[in-house]
């Protein structure tokens, strides 16, 4: 299975369901994948990718601490699967000579890649039927206007 590396684009929100939107952007490409994601967990992301430090851990911070203290390294995030509208993510965590998948949902993965600068993967084949060509200038306004204009059932029923 080919998996296709991708950055955290910007953060959105859905006003039709009042939830956010991380939009992934395939790295050296044109499309992105939307996620619909709860707002702790947004919160997280936007965070990290702006450098913001708490005095106090968040869980997210937690979870990437944790790694480090028991010896252990982010390899990497593999999202690796959509079933019945809810996105599968896996934590690869390579610890001395062994490789560890930990079942994680696409939206804590990512908030604790982003801790990790660790990179961040999406199977091919949920690119390929799931993510939007980027036909706008980049901005998240143009792509917030792009995706309000698409019908209801363009991506399913997406869970968080």
């Amino acid at each position: 299975m080919a998996k296709i590396q991708v950055e955290v684009l910007t953060i959105i929100l859905d006003r039709v369901n009042n939830t956010p939107v991380v939009l992934l952007r395939e790295k050296g490409g044109s499309r992105v994948l939307p996620i619909w994601i709860g707002f702790f967990e947004a919160q997280a992301i936007y965070m990290a990718t702006k450098g913001i430090m708490l005095e106090r851990p968040m869980t997210h911070d937690l979870c990437s601490d944790t790694i480090v203290f028991l010896g252990g390294k982010l390899e990497e995030v593999h999202i690796y699967k959509l079933y019945e509208g809810t996105f599968y993510a896996h934590l690869v965590v390579k610890q001395n000579d062994k490789t560890i998948n930990i079942d994680a949902r696409p939206s804590d993965s990512v908030a604790i890649a982003l801790r990790q600068s660790s990179p961040i993967f999406v199977e091919e084949s949920i690119m390929k039927s799931n993510a939007l060509s980027e036909p706008f200038s980049g901005s998240s306004k143009d792509l917030e206007e792009m995706l309000a204009s698409l019908p209801d059932d363009a991506f399913g029923k997406y869970n968080m």
